[in-house]
């Protein structure tokens, strides 16, 4: 009880840096694999009863993030994905290297979002609607708080429905590596 307390505190102080425009991403080069990996480890007690697919490109770059709000982003995914996910089905996690970006897809079979509730999700205290989310405990605040932390890193979050699977997919910028001109000594 005490703990999802501080998680309330937690998602409304960072919602209110979200709104205020003050959350400012402390970057550092990171491996999507251990980002990945940490957000597994913490959320592992509600993945157990469900099958997990990690698939990340082989060619994924380090990237410049900041690798907390990065992996809160992931909690936060892999936390709905077990809510919204009967026991037994398949929640995966698919990272490949794009065109001056990295896009991650975080995928769960469930009942599925009606297509016109699909942006709404992202909308702070929005909560699907249906007799079975009634049941679920959250507050509305956990993919409105990824959606403010991928945009503070210049990225973009969205959400896909079909045939009763879910995937919230986010892309985040990968810098172009510094550029250098190398003179001749000769021509000096």
């Amino acid at each position: 009880r005490r703990g999802s307390f501080i998680g309330l505190v937690e998602n409304l102080l960072d919602m209110s840096k979200v709104e205020a425009g003050t959350l400012v991403p402390h970057r550092e080069w990171h491996l999507l694999e251990d980002l990945v990996e940490g957000a597994i480890r913490r959320v592992e007690m509600s993945l157990e009863s469900r099958s997990l697919e990690v698939n990340l490109g082989e060619k994924i770059s380090p990237i410049f993030v900041d690798g907390i709000e990065i992996q809160q982003v992931l909690i936060n995914l892999l936390d709905n994905a077990t809510k919204y996910s009967p026991a037994g089905s398949l929640v995966s996690i698919v990272g490949r290297m794009m065109p001056n970006q990295v896009e991650v897809r975080v995928s769960s079979e469930g009942e599925g979002i009606p297509q016109e509730e699909l942006v709404s999700i992202f909308d702070r205290f929005y909560r699907l609607k249906g007799p079975r989310t009634r049941l679920i405990r959250g507050t509305g605040l956990g993919l409105a708080i990824c959606k403010g932390m991928i945009e503070a890193h210049g990225g973009r979050i969205w959400a896909e429905s079909q045939n009763r699977v879910v995937t919230i997919c986010f892309t985040v910028p990968t810098p172009e590596a510094p550029t250098m001109t190398i003179f001749d000594r000769e021509e000096e």
